[in-house]
């Protein structure tokens, strides 16, 4: 067989330069084809290789982008789609914590308005944004063009508040190495991992004021905060035989968008501010969020205030969403009561002792029926 012919007593430098041989040839040898290519060439290479890496591009669409069109039915199906729209208007939203300067780097945006005029005009045709150009209005005006100004319900209010780099960090780091036939052939090797992750806190407040009076609506406000994720992993391996030897290093880092977190904030926080001034559970819409005392509050505060008969006309009313024939009389029967009973029955709800409780009303209130569409969450 051929490898006998290799002699056992033959000198390490001649076993070495033999074991190396693969990996001068591999390293060394160029086709006379590869000699005649020209920078040129190189250049259309690389261009059509960025050209397929790139994606196309598409809307943008995420849990939340779908959440605010989710917010304008689920409008629809408790005030009526003929119902008066809400309108809203803004005033300039930026960065409070000052890292949006160039000086510092950037790494916030300064100007988020868009964001949040975006995502208020995507819940649909009940909240109506109502744009401020008073120059653009006045230089029509001087040119005897006669414009309806609509004056909004709501003014949104907000910045970028909080952003903590790196509030938490974490390190792994993992070495190995070997070393055999010491003064005949000697060998080594070496290989190093390494892996870090750092957590930082973005954060956005929101606030509503009402126009009329130009006051802050108390409670009616949005504060979130969301963790940015940085990764990142290396490693490297080293392998030699007399001096002769081959090394491989690879890296890789991962860092979510601070842009793309700041519009999720933005969405979210949207759909928070408009569900609480409306005072409708805006959590069904949305996954894995819990009740909303700010909205339950408001809705237990409204039937307070109501009339008893009036009070007596919302129960009714909101026990028909649930498929039961009663009349909107304003006046408790018989029919009524059984009618609450039979819903909280079929909500698994413990029977109430009073009827005509505003505790009652919430119940049924946020419990109203919706298609499945709504409350049907997929993954984007």
């Amino acid at each position: 067989m051929k490898y006998r012919l290799i002699s056992p007593l033959a000198p390490p430098i001649g076993r070495a330069l033999l074991l190396c041989l693969p990996l001068l040839l591999s390293t060394g040898c160029t086709t006379p084809k590869m000699l005649n290519m020209s920078s040129a060439d190189d250049v259309r290479r690389l261009d059509l290789k960025l050209s397929s890496a790139i994606s196309e591009p598409k809307p943008h669409s995420d849990q939340y982008t779908s959440a605010l069109v989710r917010l304008g039915s689920l409008m629809e199906i408790y005030k009526g789609v003929k119902s008066k729209p809400i309108y809203v208007q803004t005033k300039s939203v930026g960065d409070a914590t000052g890292l949006s300067a160039p000086l510092i780097g950037a790494e916030l945006p300064g100007d988020i308005t868009e964001m949040v005029r975006s995502a208020i005009n995507n819940i649909g045709s009940l909240v109506v944004y109502t744009p401020f150009h008073p120059e653009y209005v006045v230089a029509h005006a001087q040119q005897g063009v006669n414009m309806n100004v609509t004056v909004p319900d709501i003014l949104v209010t907000g910045a970028i508040t909080q952003f903590d780099r790196s509030v938490v960090s974490a390190g792994k780091s993992r070495d190995v190495g070997f070393l055999f036939g010491a003064g005949r052939g000697e060998t080594t090797g070496t290989g190093t991992q390494k892996s870090s992750s750092t957590i930082s806190k973005l954060g956005l407040d929101f606030n509503v004021v009402d126009f009329k009076t130009q006051t802050m609506i108390p409670r009616v406000q949005a504060v979130n905060l969301m963790s940015v994720i940085n990764e990142s992993t290396e490693g490297a391996i080293d392998f030699s035989i007399i001096g002769n030897g081959i090394g491989m290093s690879s890296s890789a880092r991962q860092m979510q968008g601070r842009h793309q977190a700041v519009r999720s904030l933005v969405e979210i926080s949207v759909i928070q501010l408009i569900g609480r001034y409306t005072s409708l559970p805006y959590w069904r819409i949305l996954p894995d969020t819990e009740v909303d005392e700010v909205v339950l509050d408001r809705l237990r505060r409204a039937f307070s205030e109501q009339t008893p008969r009036d009070q007596v006309a919302w129960i009714q009313n909101t026990v028909k969403d649930f498929g039961e024939h009663v009349e909107e009389s304003g006046q408790m029967d018989t029919a009524t009561a059984r009618a609450v009973l039979d819903v909280f029955s079929r909500l698994d709800l413990p029977e109430p002792t009073k009827i005509v409780s505003a505790d009652v009303f919430v119940s049924l209130f946020i419990n109203v029926p919706l298609p499945s569409r709504l409350t049907v969450f997929k993954k984007t």
